[in-house]
């Protein structure tokens, strides 16, 4: 037997999740874009960690 992505499956050419009801289409691209917000917000403040931490190694002399 075997498993297939059901996303992957019904997924269009431009990347958007078709073929579900619409309120279920709406729902998955609504978590998709949380979801590429809360990436954002984390390489933001990884970056902002990163620069806090390369200026306090530079301060110690390193």
């Amino acid at each position: 037997m075997t498993t297939t992505n059901v996303l992957t499956t019904w997924q269009a050419a431009d990347g958007n999740v078709s073929g579900f009801p619409a309120p279920i289409q709406a729902f998955l691209q609504t978590q998709n874009l949380e979801l590429s917000n809360q990436v954002g917000a984390f390489c933001l403040t990884n970056a902002a960690l990163t620069a806090l931490v390369n200026a306090v190694n530079a301060a110690l002399g390193g």
